[in-house]
């Protein structure tokens, strides 16, 4: 294998290795049998490590077929591909990203070029529940409308080209059923990444878009972005066979390094927010560590508080049209005019 870190390779026993590694040379061939010398009870799990380390296997399918004799057994994969095509398709996906991966080979900040292939995405790829290849990188990459898996893979691949640690989670949240997202090593500490839950097609902004125009600093839900354990695990959980390493930290959260998370509703957010008018700003955006001190500026907002401070802090005369997006499961307020 080449030089990136895979999480869960490491998380093996030699003799699992030795099997992992015989399904990825068997991938890469396309091979229809691949014989292991393993039982079937660890089968499913040693082929979703193996797809959960390695983005880049698109012509794999997710349905497999295995035949079990007395010492070994025979793993037969399914290809959306030949392996002409495969090595087409490889090239497509590499020449797509080759002005990014440049522009990240010369950001020597970790977060930067998470922030960055975050925001790329959610720029370059659309939503699409029914869109073909879904749950491989050449749906984000190439046809540039996914869902979770597809996002999430073509985020770990791009994570792992610019010299990162990734991880693809699957997983589940509540009420909406299958999920995916990332954990990703920002200077040495685990953090969580869902740049589907970032992107504003996925959380419905474009209706809102088409009535109001959001600002495009605002369109980012930057509240998936380097986020910890307590905040992903709110909504969601992830596959009980997975061994996960813990986010507890919350130094790369957007807000709080933006100097615009607050543990309670005081003073200082009516300083942050008399300060972006000062700047010429003409949105704003907080995060709140708790659900009480959010909805209280849910309610100043609703009765007139960032109106009145810009008809008090800047030069507008007349009528002022305010506009306010609430995310109430990461209590974040977004407002612009």
């Amino acid at each position: 294998m080449d030089n990136i870190f895979y999480y869960y390779y490491n998380t093996l026993n030699i003799q699992q290795r030795k099997c992992y590694q015989d399904i990825i040379e068997g991938y890469n061939w396309l091979s229809t049998d691949i014989k292991l010398q393993i039982d079937e009870s660890q089968l499913k799990k040693i082929i979703l490590l193996v797809r959960a380390d390695h983005p880049e296997l698109f012509w794999v399918e997710l349905q497999y077929r295995y035949i079990i004799y007395e010492t070994y057994l025979v793993l037969k994969p399914q290809y959306n591909c030949d392996l002409k095509e495969k090595i087409r398709r490889e090239k497509q996906i590499e020449n797509s990203v080759r002005k990014l991966l440049f522009e990240l080979s010369h950001e020597n900040y970790e977060y930067n070029r998470i922030k960055k292939i975050f925001e790329y995405l959610v720029d370059t790829v659309d939503y699409q529940a029914n869109a073909p290849e879904n749950q491989n990188i050449y749906s984000a990459l190439i046809n540039k409308r996914s869902v979770c898996a597809g996002y999430s893979r073509a985020m770990q691949y791009l994570l792992q080209k610019s010299g990162l640690t990734a991880l693809y989670v699957p997983g589940k949240v509540k009420g909406r059923g299958y999920h995916a997202w990332n954990i990703v090593r920002c200077n040495g500490d685990f953090c969580h990444v869902d740049v589907t839950f970032g992107d504003p097609n996925f959380t419905n902004y474009s209706a809102i878009d088409q009535k109001t125009c959001i600002p495009h600093e605002l369109k980012y839900n930057y509240a998936y972005l380097c986020c910890n354990d307590e905040t992903i695990y709110r909504d969601r959980i992830a596959d009980p066979d997975l061994y996960l390493p813990a986010c507890p930290k919350d130094n790369f959260n957007y807000f709080r390094m933006l100097g615009n998370y607050f543990t309670q509703y005081s003073a200082a957010v009516t300083r942050q927010m008399e300060k972006s008018l000062f700047n010429g700003e003409r949105y704003w955006q907080c995060q709140f560590s708790d659900k009480m001190s959010y909805e209280q500026m849910k309610h100043n907002l609703q009765n007139g508080l960032y109106a009145n401070m810009i008809l008090n802090r800047t030069h507008c005369s007349g009528r002022i049209q305010t506009h306010y997006l609430y995310q109430p499961e990461v209590y974040v307020v977004k407002m612009w005019y």
